[in-house]
């Protein structure tokens, strides 16, 4: 049984979808042009890697991903990053069951 690594929240990205977990990053990342990758995206992709490993954790995988996206200009504005929730139900560890 795979486990999803979930986001406490997730990020919107202006073309159009929201990034809700860990996989769904990487997911995301892979897609991108690879004319327009670079230090910051490397740093994202290692995070997620390292977030699905266990050696870093799922919000610090989040966060490279949200610098990546604001770094990009794809981050959706008006949305306060810091603060945003949304309440999931979550089994032991914050994996989604």
């Amino acid at each position: 049984m795979t486990r999803v690594k979930l986001f406490r929240a997730p990020v919107a990205v202006s073309v159009g979808c929201e990034i809700d977990s860990i996989s769904e990053a990487r997911e995301f990342l892979m897609d991108w042009t690879p004319s327009r990758r670079g230090k910051i995206y490397d740093a994202a992709v290692k995070a997620c890697d390292y977030a699905e490993a266990g050696y870093v954790t799922t919000e610090q995988a989040r966060q490279a991903f949200l610098t990546f996206a604001e770094n990009a200009g794809i981050l959706c504005s008006g949305i306060d990053y810091g603060m945003a929730a949304r309440a999931v139900t979550r089994s032991y560890g914050g994996f989604a069951a």
